[in-house]
C-alpha cells in the first residue's frame, strides 16, 4: 500500500509527456503573439514624443555652442551657424538636424527672411555684429527656433540665456514682433 499512496492518480508537470509540452508551448506563444499585437499599437506612440525631446535637446545644444562660441569672440554671437560646429564637439553633426526633418532635403539657406537663416527645420537668427551686452533682455531673445511639424501649432524657441522651450504659434508670434526691440540701439551705449 505504501507505493500506492505514493504514486500519485495524475503525472506530475515533470512527467507529462512531449506532445503536452509541445501544446502548452504553442499556447503560450499564440497568447504572447496576440499580447504583442494589442499592445504594439500602444507603442508605437512612444517614438513621437521621444523624437520631440531629441528636438529640443539638439536646440539646447546649438544654443550652448552659440554661446561658447560669443565668449571666444569678444561677445560677438556667430554670423552663421556653421561656424560652431567646432563648438558641438565630435560626432555631434545630427544637432544640426532635426529628428523630423527629411535628411535628403536638409540644405542651409541663408536667404529665407532678412535676418534669419535655415538649416532644415531650424532657423537661427543671423546675429553679425551683435552682441551678448547689447541685449536689454536675453531670457527673449530668440537665437534659433524650430518651425512647426505638420499638424502642429508649437514652436521649439531657444533664446540668448541658454534655455530652450516649446510655445504656442500665438506666444510666438508675439515675441517675435517684440524681438527688434530687446536689442538697444548703438547710440544708446553710452
Amino acid at each position: 500500500m505504501p507505493d500506492e499512496a505514493s504514486q500519485p492518480d495524475k503525472p506530475s508537470i515533470l512527467h507529462r509527456t512531449i506532445p503536452n509540452r509541445v501544446m502548452e508551448w504553442i499556447f503560450i506563444s499564440a497568447v504572447a503573439a496576440f499580447l504583442v499585437v494589442l499592445l504594439l499599437p500602444t507603442c508605437s506612440h512612444v517614438v513621437g514624443p521621444s523624437q520631440a525631446t531629441q528636438d529640443l535637446s539638439n536646440i539646447h545644444q546649438l544654443l550652448l555652442a552659440i554661446i561658447s562660441y560669443a565668449v571666444d569672440h569678444d561677445e560677438y554671437l556667430p554670423p552663421s551657424v556653421l561656424v560652431i560646429e567646432d563648438y558641438l564637439g565630435t560626432g555631434s553633426d545630427h544637432v544640426f538636424c532635426s529628428p523630423f526633418d527629411d535628411e535628403t532635403v536638409l540644405v542651409f539657406d541663408d536667404t529665407p527672411d532678412p535676418g534669419w537663416y535655415s538649416y532644415g527645420s531650424y532657423i537661427f537668427l543671423s546675429a553679425e555684429g551683435l552682441r551678448i551686452n547689447d541685449v536689454t533682455l536675453a531670457a527673449e531673445l530668440i537665437l534659433v527656433y524650430r518651425t512647426p511639424r505638420p499638424g502642429s501649432d508649437h514652436y521649439l524657441v531657444g533664446f540668448l540665456d541658454g534655455s530652450a522651450q516649446v510655445m504656442s504659434s500665438e506666444d510666438f508670434t508675439k515675441l517675435m514682433d517684440r524681438q527688434g526691440s530687446l536689442v538697444r540701439p548703438l547710440d544708446d551705449e553710452d
